[in-house]
């Protein structure tokens, strides 16, 4: 509140601003002020005091110059005046008026509008006008953050999901009665200790649809966990992931619910840039070692992992996205030939290459070509030929119906089909 002064001994009320003629010195000497701020608006003398940059002694010594009982006033909690108001402001209230209103209406301040709530037990309205109206967006809107926040989501990320601000987001689940979670303790999102920054903790709790398969097939070929017993240096679990394509990073982050920043890194000679993203969360290491997604994974042997069968195919193609190769090579006949090729654990190799036999219909010859290391349990898969490959492309990206891939391999394996299908090599 802002006390003005116009010229002479005239003072303007910061909280009605109406005019009041002193003749005293100063404004607060005047009996007049003091008992519109006391009576009137029912202001304490500490605020009275602040309104003229005085102590409180100042305000009281005036007080009891000019005979005027505090206790008296005091004793009941509540002057006279707001008495009276107290059940029209109480029903202006009701049918949707805000505390700015009430107080315009009857030329009053608005802490006494709301001091006469607050004594009435009336619990205040968020949102300013809109008052019982509800929030400013489109119902169907409201049932989706609603169901946002029930599955786990955070209220800045449902806000940027649904292009509205946190405000609308928080003031929508209030309207609705949805109680809020405390701050970063969702069960889905920050699950133990409090986190920094927003994360799906349990997202690879169950691979049960294509996104969630696809992204463990790429973590097992691409990614990396750590466990304070894995590495010397690491002080928590970390689960990981770096590679060439922005985009598909930005992809992995989104699908965890992610608030982390992805780091970038400079190539160094012919090296391409690269990016990265890593996340600190036990329950998400747990989960992963789990589905067989373990600490120094090029160095062990692993098979696929035990999901429904229905999803291998997400799982494989996260698998070769991350550690495949599809590429046009010149033969010694001077024609080209596309060939593929996939790289990882001996066990899961052997089980991928049978599992797209089956699948594409094809008994192809495969070259397995061991690391130069026996002791590595690597080993690569290739297949060649403008026949067999496509067909196997066709199996990993479900014949160009796949909704989860790297872009970069998406469009190479559709340059592959147009090429093929072009009259030149008919």
């Amino acid at each position: 509140m802002i006390m003005t002064k116009s010229s002479g001994n005239l003072w303007t009320c910061p909280e009605c601003h109406q005019t009041i003629m002193y003749m005293e010195s100063k404004a607060f000497h005047s009996k007049a002020v003091l008992e519109h701020l006391y009576f009137f608006h029912s202001l304490s003398l500490q605020t009275i005091a602040e309104l003229f940059s005085v102590t409180s002694p100042s305000i009281v010594w005036q007080m009891n110059k000019y005979g005027l009982e505090r206790d008296q006033h005091r004793k009941k909690g509540i002057h006279k005046l707001t008495v009276e108001l107290t059940p029209l402001v109480i029903n202006k209230y009701n049918e949707g008026k805000t505390v700015g209103d009430i107080a315009q209406i009857y030329n009053i301040g608005r802490q006494t509008i709301t001091s006469i709530l607050e004594r009435a037990g009336i619990p205040r309205r968020h949102g300013g006008r809109r008052g019982p109206r509800g929030p400013n967006i489109a119902k169907e809107t409201q049932i989706k953050i609603i169901g946002m926040y029930k599955d786990g989501h955070t209220g800045p990320a449902i806000a940027q999901t649904l292009n509205t601000s946190e405000h609308e987001v928080y003031y929508t689940l209030e309207y609705n009665g949805i109680p809020r979670r405390p701050s970063r303790t969702s069960t889905r999102y920050y699950t133990g200790s409090r986190r920094r920054l927003a994360l799906d903790q349990r997202y690879f709790a169950d691979i049960n649809r294509e996104e969630n398969a696809y992204w463990l097939g790429f973590l097992c070929a691409d990614g990396y966990v750590s466990t304070p017993e894995s590495r010397r240096t690491a002080v928590s679990y970390t689960v990981g992931l770096r590679s060439i394509d922005k985009d598909h990073i930005e992809k992995f982050r989104s699908a965890l619910c992610s608030e982390h920043k992805i780091g970038a890194y400079a190539g160094v000679g012919s090296a391409n840039a690269s990016y990265s993203i890593a996340f600190s969360s036990k329950i998400l290491v747990n989960d992963l070692m789990r589905w067989g997604c373990l600490p120094h994974k090029g160095r062990k042997d692993f098979g696929t992992p035990n999901i429904d069968s229905q999803l291998l195919g997400p799982f494989y193609r996260g698998y070769f996205d991350g550690d495949g190769g599809l590429w046009k090579q010149t033969v010694k006949n001077g024609k080209d030939q596309w060939r593929l090729s996939c790289m990882g654990a001996d066990t899961l190799i052997n089980e991928f290459g049978q599992w797209v036999k089956d699948k594409a219909g094809l008994d192809i010859v495969r070259t397995r070509t061991k690391h130069p290391n026996s002791n590595n349990p690597r080993c690569e898969w290739r297949c060649g030929g403008n026949i067999q490959v496509p067909r196997v492309m066709d199996v990993l990206y479900n014949n160009g119906k796949a909704t989860i891939y790297l872009n970069r391999k998406f469009l190479l394996y559709n340059r592959m089909k147009e090429e093929l299908a072009s009259p030149s090599n008919t």
